[in-house]
């Protein structure tokens, strides 16, 4: 899969490399949202195992596990209020 705005290499899980545990459909609609939003934001976690899951305190049935959730940090936005 080719996406516009994110690398491959954005998604992983301790150190490994977990793109193609990602869900095409999930990374389809963040690409777009990236594409969107007007500011860059990093993935800070993607795809989770059932061990990392758990020792970070993820719901059990967390979308994570699943390859249809990550994190994000965004270093450059603005507070609407």
């Amino acid at each position: 899969m080719n996406l516009k705005h994110f690398d491959a290499a954005e998604f992983h899980e301790d150190g490994q490399n977990a793109f193609d545990k990602m869900q095409p459909d999930f990374l389809k609609k963040l690409d777009a949202v990236r594409a969107g939003c007007g500011f860059p934001f990093q993935v800070t976690s993607s795809y989770r195992s059932p061990e990392k899951n758990k020792r970070v305190g993820g719901s059990i049935n967390s979308m994570h596990l699943q390859g249809r959730a990550v994190d994000i940090a965004c270093t450059n936005s603005s507070s609407v209020g």
